[in-house]
């Protein structure tokens, strides 16, 4: 049962049926969200919605975009810009951190739009995407996953495994309740979830450290603001066709941001606000909102409708845990972040992807329950950073007004200091050379390819190999802000790290690919296989994955390794289904002797690839004869053997393959539960967890042995106990 069908209860439920889960969604409004709200969905994200089949529909969306104008700052959008950030200054950005790339970790040559299969990150309102979303699930999926609107869930229970739900459909007075029992319950309720309530789960913040003078001991907010819904054509101040993302203004007497959402007529406007100092925006007249949309346009569009208007708190919170029993928290009811940088939906979709592979094991008997402890493990390190990266992406921006003018600058603790930042900035003069500073510095909130695809996994459904993060080592952070990781991505195929992205020709297997991924568009030029290669059929290497199965990736093992006797002893000692993919060199017959000779279940071969750019098999860190990776379902690496010699020879290697997947889906030679295996060399830099407050002190779980199987408690219900 899916509560929630914001776009990660969405996701969920694509990820379910992708995998032949059955689900229920439910969700309390009528219909899609209605006002624009998320609207940045990257990279990352897209390779999620291309497993699911969805990649193509949402660039193909109405309104759907990549803001090739960057990003501008104004006093008012008529008047032109003050500053700009673009696309090219992120190309400086890395081609400066390369050269900094220290000689024992040279980086990968590889172009920015060829390291996801996905090219560049869009620009889609939330509404759209989730219109998007449920089309799919309505047309592809039905006897699988049942979406329904107007359903509310009033209460739950767990008992002996199960999970027992109560659901409203209808208002409470005329409406019907039903009773829904389900294997397991997915939190995706949004910020203000119900079920984390109930589940008596409390939400940390580290935002005191990061910026103290934005924090509300009292709320945890950091900023109120208000928005106005507002339809207009403003293309005539685009000079490409989409026009920027974002117009950061400061007028007169208001300031904030306007939101692109469609391209041309489709925005919402942003503006700091102070209850109990001033009208709630719910209370606004329709002139009044005009009067503030026209203020920062500096004009009045002929055109010029409000479609609506509120209030939203900025806040940044992780929940202390992110599951109790069967029921599991994804998204926003577990990590609440500013906007800067566009991460909210973007991580609860990834949530739900890393989750979702997991229950299915579970649930046909293939990996232990104790598999399901990696979700936490998993994706709580990975919404801290993203919550701590986006606080100080907003404290950045204080940096930026400062420069054109505004002090003192946000976040305002009331009204008189707002408005006395905004009496300030009509005598000063910007300070061009402490702007340019402030705008190279916020790097990290525009462009953030190595946040976006270069997250690891520390610990978890994976067996780590000891090597160094190259992404931290390569990428020093040069100051609270400034993190070169964050930008730019390097590569890898290190345990716990996104599989790289290659455009392949595929040879043999073809009917094997990704439902999703049949007949998907593949792009060409920068972002696809170079002009010229000939193919029946390109994939990228993520869409030769299995959703069903690990996936074991091999290339040529130099007569070293029989993967052919190998795999046939692994899957007689494992229940984990195994796909064999391999990758062969670029010549058609040599993929074709591969297939004969391995029975390797898909055989691919590189499509080609620009001058100057990485091999694919370095790219993969698999250039040494009989190298090979074991592939979650969510396309992370979870095993890696980086020669033949690594395996422990022949003989060896079936057992270490073995091993390898046990671990991964944690399950004994007799089938019980294993515990996580902690990483033998991790860095104390890398994306710790740290100490939480009170009596969530340390949520990790405590494993007791005992002569009949793996007990599985918590610190904290040790704590209540006593």
């Amino acid at each position: 049962l899916i509560v929630g069908a914001g776009p990660t209860g969405l996701a969920a439920a694509l990820c379910f049926a992708e995998l032949g889960v059955e689900a229920l969604l439910i969700e309390a409004r009528p219909s899609f969200h209605s006002a624009p709200s998320a609207h940045v969905i990257n990279r990352r994200t897209l390779e999620v919605l291309r497993a699911c089949g969805a990649h193509d529909a949402a660039f193909d969306a109405e309104g759907a975009g990549s803001p090739e104008d960057g990003v501008w700052w104004v006093h008012k959008v008529a008047q032109g810009t003050i500053a700009e950030w673009t696309v090219k200054m992120a190309d400086e950005f890395c081609d400066q951190a390369a050269k900094a790339t220290p000689p024992e970790y040279p980086e990968k040559r590889v172009t920015r739009l060829r390291q996801s299969p996905a090219g560049k990150q869009l620009n889609l309102q939330q509404p759209q995407l989730e219109a998007v979303m449920a089309d799919i699930l309505r047309r592809r999926h039905t006897a699988r996953a049942r979406v329904r609107y107007g359903c509310f869930m009033e209460s739950f229970e767990q008992e002996d495994g199960f999970v027992r739900a109560t659901v409203l459909q209808g208002d409470a007075a005329t409406g019907r309740r039903c009773q829904v029992r389900c294997r397991y319950l997915l939190g995706c309720d949004g910020p203000r979830s119900s079920i984390r309530e109930a589940l008596g789960i409390e939400m940390e913040t580290t935002v005191p450290q990061i910026n103290p003078a934005a924090y509300d001991p009292k709320g945890g907010v950091i900023q109120h603001h208000s928005w106005i819904n507002f339809n207009a054509d403003l293309s005539h101040r685009f000079r490409t066709s989409y026009g920027p993302a974002l117009f950061w203004y400061h007028a007169n007497t208001i300031s904030g941001l306007i939101i692109n959402y469609n391209g041309k007529t489709e925005w919402v406007m942003h503006a700091p606000f102070f209850p109990g100092e001033e009208a709630h925006p719910n209370e606004w007249s329709e002139e009044e909102c005009v009067r503030r949309v026209e203020e920062a346009l500096g004009e009045r569009p002929p055109d010029l409708k409000i479609k609506a208007q509120g209030a939203w708190q900025m806040t940044c919170n992780v929940a202390t845990s992110f599951r109790v029993g069967n029921v599991f928290l994804a998204g926003d009811s577990c990590h609440r972040f500013p906007p800067s940088g566009g991460h909210g939906s973007n991580t609860g979709i990834q949530d739900v992807h890393n989750l979702a592979w997991k229950i299915a094991f579970v649930l046909r008997g293939w990996a232990s329950p104790a598999l399901l402890d990696s979700y936490e493990e998993e994706r709580y390190p990975v919404a801290r950073y993203n919550a701590d990266q986006s606080a100080r992406n907003n404290k950045q921006m204080a940096e930026i007004e400062a420069a054109i003018g505004m002090q003192p600058a946000s976040p305002w603790k009331n009204l008189a200091e707002y408005r006395r930042s905004l009496q300030h900035l009509k005598t000063a003069a910007v300070d061009k050379k402490a702007l340019d500073r402030a705008l190279w510095r916020s790097m990290p909130h525009w462009a953030s390819e190595g946040q976006q695809l270069g997250f690891t996994y520390e610990e978890g459904a994976l067996v780590p190999d000891g090597t160094p993060l190259l992404q931290v080592l390569q990428n020093a952070r040069q100051d609270e802000i400034q993190d070169g990781s964050v930008v730019r991505y390097e590569p890898t195929s290190r345990p716990g790290s996104r599989l790289p992205h290659i455009w392949v020709v595929v040879q043999h297997g073809a009917t094997l690919l990704r439902a999703g991924a049949v007949g998907m568009k593949v792009p060409q030029g920068a972002r696809g296989p170079v002009r010229g290669a000939v193919a029946e059929t390109y994939a990228s290497l993520h869409d030769c994955v299995a959703w069903d199965a690990l996936t074991l990736l091999t290339v040529d093992g130099g007569g070293l390794v029989d993967w052919r006797d190998i795999l046939e002893r692994v899957r007689k000692e494992c229940p984990v289904p195994l796909r064999h993919v391999h990758l062969a060199s670029a010549s058609a017959t040599a993929a074709s002797a591969a297939a004969r000779q391995l029975a390797a279940d898909v055989v691919v071969a590189p499509a080609g690839q620009p001058e100057g750019e990485e091999a694919p098999r370095s790219i993969l860190e698999l250039a040494a004869p009989g190298a090979c990776l074991l592939i979650r379902p969510d396309e992370f690496v979870g095993f890696r053997a980086e020669s033949a010699q690594a395996l422990g020879g022949p003989a060896a290697a079936a057992a270490v393959l073995t091993s390898a997947v046990r671990q991964i889906a944690r399950t004994g030679a007799d089938g019980r539960g294993l515990p996580a295996m902690p990483n033998p060399k991790r860095r104390g830099g890398d994306w710790p967890r740290p100490k939480l407050p009170g009596r969530f002190l340390d949520t990790r779980r405590v494993i007791v042995p005992t002569q009949f199987a793996h007990v599985v408690l918590r610190t904290k219900d040790i704590e209540a106990s006593i």
